[in-house]
Formats: structure tokens, C-alpha cells, sequence
């Protein structure tokens, strides 16, 4: 079932992981989130990216602050760590739309040193 039209607001994390938009295994046609809003977010210290996706379309991310991002060492699990500890790491996705967010500082094993 597709997540439309979400809308996240000032969020705050702090040594937590990161926002993540995921579909598991394969994507077909049809499987795809669609049409999410990432906006006016602060999300400090989390482990690895700030924000992931893998299988969305139609993602704006806009006026959010990202803060030391890739805190923790990389494990192997998941994604691939050409992108690990960047601020929004896209994986699969279609029409991702990135405006006015900043990136303060980077954590040790962030890959944007």
C-alpha cells in the first residue's frame, strides 16, 4: 500500500536513527511511496544518513537541518556504504526534490568529510 500525501513536521531526533522511506525487496509498478514531504526538520547525530530512500517518488525535502550525520561506524547491514552517513542517501527514487536544507558539521564516519 502506497504512502501519499505525509507530511512531517518538526521532528526532532537525537542519537536516533534515520527517517527512512523503504519498500523491501523488488519494486514493482506499483509498489512505489508517493508524493511525501519532508520539510522544517532538525534531526541531530543519527547513526548513519539523515534521511534514506529506497523505492519513493514525488519526495520534497525542504528547509531541514541535518547535524552530524554518520555517528556510527558502518556494519555492513542494508544499503551500500558508498552512501552511508550523507545527509539524505537515495538508493531507488524517482523525482526527489532537495531545497534549502543544511548540513552542520559531519559525524567521524560520515562519508562527506
Amino acid at each position: 500500500m502506497p504512502i501519499r500525501d505525509t507530511n512531517l513536521r518538526a521532528i526532532s531526533h537525537k542519537y536516533s536513527a534515520a527517517i527512512e522511506l523503504s519498500i523491501e525487496g523488488e519494486l514493482a509498478g506499483t509498489d512505489w511511496i508517493e508524493d511525501v514531504r519532508i520539510e522544517d526538520n532538525t534531526i541531530l547525530r543519527p547513526g548513519g544518513s539523515a534521511i534514506a530512500i529506497h523505492g519513493a517518488r514525488g519526495v520534497r525535502i525542504t528547509g531541514n537541518t541535518f547535524e552530524e550525520c554518520g555517528n556510527l561506524p558502518w556494519h555492513g547491514l542494508g544499503r551500500q556504504a558508498e552512501k552511508y552517513g550523507i545527509p539524505v542517501a537515495v538508493y531507488a527514487g524517482e523525482k526527489i526534490e532537495q531545497k534549502d536544507n543544511k548540513a552542520v558539521r559531519t559525524g567521524p564516519y560520515s562519508l562527506e568529510q
